[in-house]
């Protein structure tokens, strides 16, 4: 007999454990259920305002007016910009809104002008900016999209160049042409002590009988001289060479301080030739 209760007792705890099994797998399978449904009508209610976005964006782009398009530079100073551009309106009820900052910021700084033309003042010298502009809005018409960004450096203002170092002869050199001018000047013409410069190669050899006038200075050490028929070369009294083309009347020195080259004619001086 007690043997019989303990199998029935058992197969009544075996019986309740099933029953328990059976009963939290169906709690499961309605918490899945549920969780599914409610995952369907999320999904269904965020398509739902996706597409509602969707369409207010398109009715807000058929009310939209085009971007202004041909944004350029006119005129660049040391600290403002001109900009001028084109679009479909012309004198939209509320101007243009015109945005600019410097070329490695991101924070735009805007402003609003009623004619599709500006001039930005007050930029810094010598800077890189960025410009664009977009029909501003009105009442119930939304602005347009931004044009295109465009840049634009200011100048840097003007300085003036030092002037070069004014020449300085050498006293070795001046004192030769002054030994020069006074044996010309002394000698006759015809004395084969007086050592003259040899005219360029095809010049005639013959030389004249009467003296003739002292030779004209020019720039670097050059003499203008006359050949026989009297046609003029010029001859070099530092490197001894003679040519029929007269020398450039520019001649390069180097300023001693800084040791930059310039440009001088004997009486004024340049930086550039």
């Amino acid at each position: 007999a007690e043997r019989e209760r303990k199998k029935r007792e058992q197969k009544e705890r075996e019986e309740r454990e099933r029953q328990e099994r059976m009963a939290e797998e169906q709690r499961k399978r309605d918490e899945q259920a549920k969780a599914k449904k409610h995952a369907s009508m999320f999904d269904d209610l965020m398509a739902g305002m996706a597409a509602k976005r969707r369409a207010a964006q398109m009715r807000e782009q058929l009310r939209m007016p085009p971007a202004p398009v041909g944004l350029r530079v006119t005129d660049v100073n040391d600290d403002s910009v001109e900009l001028e551009w084109c679009s479909a309106e012309d004198h939209p009820p509320k101007g243009f809104d015109v945005q600019w900052k410097l070329y490695h910021q991101i924070q735009w700084e805007s402003a609003n002008v009623m004619f599709p033309r500006c001039k930005k003042k007050n930029l810094e010298r010598g800077t890189r900016y960025c410009f664009r502009v977009r029909v501003a809005a009105h009442a119930a018409k939304p602005a347009s999209n931004w044009s295109r960004s465009i840049d634009a450096t200011t100048t840097e203002p003007f300085t003036k160049a030092p002037s070069p170092v004014k020449r300085r002869e050498s006293p070795i050199l001046k004192r030769a042409a002054s030994e020069f001018m006074k044996n010309f000047r002394r000698k006759p013409f015809g004395d084969a002590s007086n050592k003259q410069p040899a005219p360029p190669a095809g010049a005639p050899q013959k030389k004249p009988q009467t003296a003739r006038k002292p030779p004209s200075t020019r720039p670097g050490g050059w003499f203008e001289l006359r050949d026989a028929n009297g046609q003029a070369y010029y001859w070099n009294a530092q490197s001894d060479e003679s040519q029929w083309e007269p020398p450039s009347k520019w001649y390069q020195e180097k300023d001693p301080t800084s040791g930059v080259a310039y440009y001088t004619d004997g009486n004024h001086s340049t930086w550039h030739r």
